[in-house]
């Protein structure tokens, strides 16, 4: 096996490959190779853009471009030529805009994809299907299928990212939406500089990993084995709680539809009396969980809060939602350690690759 992280700036997003770092894995050795840059040889296959975030493989071979301020763009290899598919009117503030493309897992016969963007009204963001007319985008095709509220008076954290699984279920990554921190964001004073507004809220999809089942008609179902079951204690929809910026995520539908999702951490540059330096994060979720932010980082490194007389630092085995913008219980799961983490590298996870022997050409 072979997981391959890329490491990308996060402000900078481009379709360019900084470097890979391949985890070699086997029943009896670990091996850690680092593929460097001047062992690639990069090939610009589209310029000129202005604020591409993602972009996907079709079925068919296209790429599908997302530009965030509501353009998506498709390159065709057999061509070599990038054309405009349609704009959405998005708003593209706050890290706010078109952000996430997936492609429905009959899209050779149905055409559907599934576009994560925030409308220009009202305050929300939303999955909707569309379908495509060849390399056109059929906007009058729109279903939504989900959209949350959210704020727009302050930056950041919109995450985006999407993925289906084997099973048909649709993962749907959510930034927390609210300001970036040095430490935790903890603040009973303004309900969008705190994560327990949204994060550790389990009354709200902010700050979450979404697992729904999409249907034919535009409405979803819930699959079995997300975190609240029924929508006892959290809404159904949630896999993923506590995470504050799950940028990029990826689900190995090949093999064991296990979630990778890479996880932005906040600022601070030492460790201190509040909690730990900022911590980057890869996750490894092999089934429902509760990853613990705004209360902890890493390895469940705690954070104090300040605002609770007297102050204390969060138990990982029993963390509390104490805040005045909690909607939902005060007692939440257990929180989960990171996978892997670093201190201000921002690695981003996928895809997973499996060996072939059978496979001769070293460029596959």
């Amino acid at each position: 096996m072979i997981l391959f992280f890329s490491v990308l700036p996060i402000k900078d997003i481009k379709i360019s490959l900084c470097l890979v770092l391949s985890l070699v894995l086997n029943s009896s050795t670990i091996h850690l190779i680092a593929q460097l840059p001047d062992e690639f040889q990069r090939v610009e296959l589209a310029g000129g853009l202005t604020n591409s975030v993602n972009f996907e493989f079709a079925p068919d071979g296209r790429i599908f471009i997302v530009d965030r301020y509501g353009e998506l763009f498709i390159y065709k290899p057999n061509q070599q030529l990038t054309i405009s598919a349609g704009t959405i009117p998005v708003f593209s503030d706050l890290e706010d805009g078109l952000l996430g493309i997936e492609f429905d897992p009959d899209f050779l016969s149905n055409h559907y994809i599934y576009l994560n963007y925030s409308p220009a009204s009202p305050s929300v963001n939303r999955v909707s299907r569309f379908t495509m007319t060849g390399d056109v985008l059929n906007l009058n095709s729109e279903v939504v299928v989900l959209e949350w509220p959210t704020q727009r008076e302050i930056c950041c954290h919109s995450a985006g990212d999407m993925a289906f699984d084997s099973q048909g279920n649709l993962y749907i990554a959510i930034g927390d939406n609210t300001n970036h921190s040095l430490t935790a964001t903890l603040n009973e004073t303004d309900s969008n500089e705190s994560s327990e507004n949204t994060s550790s809220n389990t009354n709200d999809l902010r700050g979450k990993i979404l697992r729904i089942t999409p249907q034919s008609n535009g409405s979803y179902t819930i699959p079995p084995g997300n975190l609240f079951p029924g929508g006892i204690g959290g809404l159904p929809e949630i896999y993923v709680m506590g995470a504050r910026q799950p940028y990029k995520i990826f689900v190995d539908k090949e093999n064991t539809d296990w979630l990778f999702w890479g996880e932005v951490g906040p600022d601070a540059n030492n460790p201190g009396p509040e909690g730990p330096e900022g911590l980057d994060e890869i996750n490894l979720t092999k089934n429902a969980g509760n990853y613990g932010w705004p209360y902890f980082s890493g390895k469940n490194q705690p954070y104090r809060n300040d605002y609770a007389t007297p102050s204390f630092y969060y138990d990982p085995a029993a963390p509390v939602n104490i805040s005045t913008w909690n909607t939902g219980p005060t007692n939440l799961p257990p929180a989960r350690p990171s996978w892997l983490d670093f201190f201000h590298e921002c690695y981003l996870a996928g895809p997973r690759y499996y060996y072939d022997p059978a496979i001769l050409d070293d460029r596959v």
